[in-house]
């Protein structure tokens, strides 16, 4: 099955999700990612804002901010480019992109993607192996293409669990992830 017919089946089944679900999924996600040790251990975390029933990070995001944890937001600059890493804090003013994500109004400070400890990283489908598709575009590969040659930062793929599908024929620029999380289950 083509790259394009996993999206679209993964994004229909995302979007059949009923708000309590993904409100439901999205708390269990993020009770899973604050035990883990990578992320008690971890000060530069990207995080993201969901959108079109995206697990929500909200909750995670509060508790690392009362953890004194270093969070970032991704901010697309252009679509040839790799995204940039804006802090992100209780103060930190929104804007919404081209593409209808919330993400902060750009500064001039920013990290780059190397700095981080762990990137949370939203996603349409993936499998068993820790492949995932995105919305198509190659931010998140794009950006991190330098983890082919390097452990860090540690991606974390945050999903709902009927977002995984069988095999995703990934291609040689794709990055896979270190770990999927969904309301089931952590998997690395």
């Amino acid at each position: 099955m083509s790259q394009t017919s996993i999206r679209q089946q993964a994004l229909e089944r995302r979007n059949n999700l009923t708000s309590q679900q993904v409100k439901e999924h999205s708390a269990l996600v993020c009770e899973h990612i604050s035990t883990l040790s990578c992320v008690a251990e971890a000060e530069h975390i990207a995080v993201y804002l969901s959108h079109h029933n995206e697990i929500d990070l909200t909750n995670f995001i509060k508790l690392a901010w009362e953890q004194h944890k270093h969070l970032y937001l991704p901010v697309c600059l252009s679509a040839s480019e790799p995204l940039r890493f804006v802090p992100y804090t209780h103060h930190t003013l929104l804007d919404t992109n081209q593409y209808g994500v919330r993400e902060p109004q750009y500064t001039e400070e920013w990290i780059s993607p190397e700095q981080l400890d762990i990137a949370c990283v939203p996603l349409v489908a993936f499998d068993i192996k820790r492949n995932r598709i995105g919305m198509g575009k190659g931010f998140y590969d794009r950006t991190f293409a330098f983890r082919k040659l390097c452990p860090s930062p540690l991606l974390i793929g945050c999903a709902h669990a009927t977002q995984q599908v069988d095999s995703i024929e990934a291609n040689e620029w794709d990055i896979p992830l270190d770990m999927l999380i969904t309301e089931h289950l952590t998997r690395d």
